[in-house]
C-alpha cells in the first residue's frame, strides 16, 4: 500500500471544509431550529393556561348554576301556595271570577320557567 501526499492533502481540505460549513451553515441553522423549538413550548405553555383558565371559569359557572338550581327548588312555591297566590291576586284586582289552574297545567308552567331560566343563565357568561 502506497500512501502519498496527496491523501493528507485531502484529509487537511476536508477539514477546512467541515469547519466553514460547521462555523457557517450548521451553527445559524441550529441556532434556528432552537428558537423554533422555543416558540413552541412558549406557545404550549400559553395554551396549557388558557386551557386551565377556562376549566376554572366553566367550574365556577357550574357552581353558580348549582346555587341557582338549590335555591329556586328551595324557594319553588308548592302548589297549595301557588292557588293561594292567585286567589289573593284575583281578589284583589277585582275579579269576580276565578278559573283555578290545574296540577298539570301548574307543572306545566314551572317546569317550562324552569327551562327558560336554566337556559338564561347558560348564555349569562
Amino acid at each position: 500500500m502506497n500512501i502519498n501526499a496527496t491523501i493528507f492533502v485531502q484529509a487537511i481540505n476536508f477539514f477546512i471544509v467541515y469547519c466553514l460549513l460547521r462555523s457557517f451553515l450548521f451553527k445559524p441553522v441550529i441556532s434556528i431550529i432552537d428558537s423554533g423549538h422555543a416558540e413552541d413550548l412558549k406557545l404550549l405553555g400559553i395554551i396549557a393556561q388558557q386551557k386551565k383558565d377556562i376549566a376554572i371559569q366553566e367550574k365556577e359557572l357550574d357552581d353558580y348554576w348549582q346555587t341557582c338550581r338549590e335555591y329556586f327548588q328551595a324557594h319553588r312555591p308548592s302548589l297549595q301556595q301557588s292557588r293561594q297566590i292567585n286567589v289573593e291576586n284575583s281578589s284583589a284586582s277585582g275579579q269576580s271570577s276565578f278559573s283555578c289552574a290545574s296540577d298539570d297545567e301548574i307543572v306545566h308552567l314551572t317546569q317550562q320557567t324552569y327551562n327558560r331560566l336554566a337556559e338564561k343563565i347558560k348564555n349569562v357568561h
